[in-house]
């Protein structure tokens, strides 16, 4: 990926990416029907602020991995630990502001930021991930 400065490519279907993705300039738009996966063993290299996803990337397989996610002009990355299965999908998505009607809440959250949250789904496989937010 290296579109200039204010430019993004926006996917209109899935896009499977086997060996690396790089991400030198500008930014992938995906959702979920036309997201981004990384297959098992595909690596990303270069991703941050002035390249990244803004929108749905998945993951498969059993990989330590750094979804380089964020909006049209944040990179809010979240690490995955490496899951169990080599058929396992996660995926993960980036959003700013707060997801939830604050009365909605079960009793047991005490607080959910109105700043930013992440989507984070299991969408194949049983594996337990640790996962760190930045």
């Amino acid at each position: 990926m290296n579109k200039g400065s204010g430019n993004a490519l926006t996917l209109n279907s899935p896009l499977y990416i086997s060996n690396n993705l790089d991400l030198s300039n500008g930014i992938i738009n995906s959702n979920t029907t036309n997201f981004l996966q990384l297959n098992d063993n595909a690596t990303v290299t270069g991703a941050g602020a002035a390249s990244h996803v803004n929108g749905v990337v998945q993951k498969a397989g059993d990989d330590a991995f750094s979804f380089p996610i964020g909006t049209a002009t944040t990179f809010n990355p979240v690490v995955m630990s490496a899951p169990a299965g080599v058929s396992d999908i996660f995926s993960a998505e980036y959003k700013s502001g707060n997801p939830y009607n604050p009365a909605s809440h079960a009793v047991t959250v005490a607080k959910v930021s109105d700043c930013e949250h992440w989507i984070v789904n299991r969408l194949n496989g049983a594996s337990n991930v640790t996962l760190t937010f930045t």
